[in-house]
């Protein structure tokens, strides 16, 4: 890795380097410590909503402080890290395209809700500055914390159904139809596990016996969230660990053939009437709204995020919500056009890199955030959306600016 060179950087580098890296096992592991404060009401049937409950929106605050602290130590890293035109391009170009959208939402509505757009896209930033980390040494023990969260989030599921009142309606057999686990929603708790899952069955780390055992209490996690997005997730995720190098391309067009029987399945799987069509078909007709809505540039920054919908809920509970449960949706909502169009052009830039070098371990976790961008706003999905940083673990120096020793 290079980096510019000026008198104690070595020290400054490798200071904040253990810095960055215990704030991100803090952020990570803090969260079974969350969801034990934000769940504690769901306990009981006086719980309605988030907004009701006193310490949740609070407690998150300390969440954001430790992220803001992580921000503030990764930037002057990236800004010491070497950095190719191309980088440099991109990154200016999608800064711009946040402080267009930003000024113009901000001059036409004059609203606080601007910011929620600035927490949306804080984790991006995030995950690009850790390009600059050397994160290699902590990888055993992020894997760990990941593993760990694993069994956590099952045996709060559990607790759950023992406990828990049904929020989600009452099954056949007298129990919950679907527990949340260690998040404040289902699908959430499924976009973990198969993010998680990913990252340990490409591990070293652990033994055959310990992932097989990890790939049962996710698949039984991911039936009690009664996710239709986790079981297709998860069905492509294990597929595609059995497929050869070799074969990654018809594998893809395999996993697609099984993720469609799937889908056409999935009523009688979940025990839901019509899922694709109530939960797909709002969410495609929000998408479609909101492209044909939103310009180039967004002058509705910050609306289309959940925070924005849980300050709304607080402070103006009379305003209609409409959950936006979409990263496209999202992002065209909050960037436009410009802001889709770099998004869509650095997945397909990175899916057509892994197939290409036959990159399996960073294809598979790459398809778990692509999958789940269609119905999870990914960016607040806490803190899911920092595992991603396990793809510097997985490619090669062409793609992975971490992934080289330094100069000194």
């Amino acid at each position: 890795m290079q980096y510019i060179e000026h008198s104690g950087s070595k020290e400054l580098k490798a200071e904040l380097e253990i810095w960055s890296s215990r704030l991100i096992f803090l952020i990570i592991s803090f969260t079974g410590v969350m969801s034990f404060f934000d769940q504690v009401p769901m306990y009981s049937s006086d719980f309605k909503t988030l907004a009701s409950v006193g310490v949740f929106p609070y407690f998150k605050l300390i969440k954001d402080i430790l992220i803001f602290l992580l921000f503030i130590i990764l930037f002057p890293q990236y800004l010491m890290k070497y950095k190719s035109k191309l980088e440099i391009f991109i990154i200016s170009l999608l800064t711009t395209t946040i402080i267009i959208s930003f000024s113009y939402s901000y001059y036409l509505h004059a609203d606080f809700y601007v910011l929620s757009g600035l927490r949306w896209v804080f984790p991006l930033y995030i995950l690009i500055f850790l390009s600059a980390v050397n994160l290699f040494k902590e990888r055993k023990n992020l894997e760990i914390i990941v593993y760990t969260l694993v069994f956590i989030n099952f045996f709060s599921q559990i607790m759950q159904l023992a406990l828990m009142p049904h929020w989600f309606g009452t099954s056949d057999f007298g129990i919950s139809k679907r527990v949340m686990g260690i998040f404040m929603a289902p699908n959430t708790t499924a976009f973990f596990l198969c993010a998680s899952i990913s990252i340990i069955m490409y591990s070293k780390n652990f033994s055959f016996r310990e992932k097989l055992l990890s790939f049962f209490i996710v698949m039984i996690s991911i039936y009690f969230t009664k996710s239709g997005a986790g079981y297709v997730v998860l069905l492509i995720v294990t597929t595609l660990k059995l497929l050869d190098k070799k074969h990654l391309l018809p594998g893809v067009i395999t996993i697609c053939t099984l993720a469609i029987f799937l889908l056409y399945h999935l009523d009688s799987i979940l025990g839901r009437e019509n899922y694709l069509l109530l939960s797909g078909g709002d969410r495609l007709k929000l998408v479609l709204d909101i492209y044909d809505k939103i310009g180039v540039y967004s002058d509705e920054f910050g609306q289309y995020t959940n925070t924005a919908n849980l300050m709304m809920s607080i402070f103006q509970p009379y305003l209609p919500l409409q959950a936006t449960d979409s990263t496209f949706a999202s992002v065209q909502g909050n960037l436009g056009y410009l802001g889709s169009f770099l998004y869509f052009s650095f997945i397909l830039y990175v899916f057509i890199y892994c197939v290409i070098k036959k990159n399996k371990s960073a294809f598979s976790l790459l398809f778990v955030f692509f999958l789940f961008g269609f119905t999870t706003i990914i960016f607040e999905v806490y803190p899911v959306i920092y595992l991603a940083m396990f793809l510097y673990f997985y490619w090669d120096k062409g793609l992975n600016f971490a992934n080289t020793k330094h100069p000194y």
